[in-house]
C-alpha cells in the first residue's frame, strides 16, 4: 500500500492506494491516483498539485527495480 497525505478544500486528507497507483507526473508537477470508476469501467484519476502534498509513504520489495511508480 501507498499513501497521500494532502490538503483538499476540507482540509487534509489521508488516502491510501493500491502499490503501483500512485504516480508523480514531472511535467505537469502533480501526483496522481485513481479514486473510481465511471458506469462505463473508465478510470477517474485525481491531480494533487505537488505543493499541496505533505507527504507520500510506500513500501517497496527491495528486489524489485525502480519505476516510475512512487
Amino acid at each position: 500500500m501507498a499513501t497521500i497525505v494532502f490538503e483538499s478544500p476540507d482540509g487534509v486528507v489521508e488516502r491510501e492506494v493500491e502499490d503501483g497507483e500512485l504516480r508523480y507526473n514531472d511535467a505537469r508537477e502533480v501526483w496522481s491516483f485513481p479514486i473510481g470508476e465511471t458506469d462505463d469501467g473508465d478510470a477517474i484519476t485525481r491531480n494533487v498539485p505537488r505543493e499541496r502534498v505533505y507527504y507520500t509513504d510506500a513500501v517497496r520489495d527491495r528486489t524489485s527495480p525502480a519505476s516510475d511508480a512512487l
